[in-house]
């Protein structure tokens, strides 16, 4: 089971759905993954979380203080438990999978 709180925005314009899994199942699964595979890049999120989008444009700074003053107080008014149902092990060659091939799918 994985709880979502809120969101997150960063400096490169990523928008992601921020949360943790309750019984740490996820991240245990993930430092076996990276104990048992080799060469896998350095640069990783090591928490979990969801891309939910990005912005590829300036915005003026009255709007962007507003998304920053939304996804700052998001994990008070969203929160939502949910099962995960199936895992995938994804090779990406682009960011955001916009090129990739799923290796192999878990269900769960």
């Amino acid at each position: 089971y994985f709880v979502l709180q809120g969101f997150q925005f960063h400096d490169d314009g990523a928008i992601i759905a921020r949360g943790y899994d309750l019984n740490c199942t996820f991240r245990n699964l993930r430092s076996t993954l990276l104990s048992s595979v080799s060469n896998l890049p350095t640069k990783q999120s090591s928490w979990f979380h969801i891309p939910l989008g990005r912005i590829l444009e300036p915005i003026e700074a009255g709007l962007l203080s507003e998304l920053r003053l939304f996804m700052a107080e998001s994990h008070q008014c969203i929160s939502d438990v949910f099962m995960l149902s199936e895992l995938k092990i994804v090779h990406e060659k682009a960011w955001y999978q916009s090129n990739s091939t799923v290796l192999h799918s878990y269900s769960v």
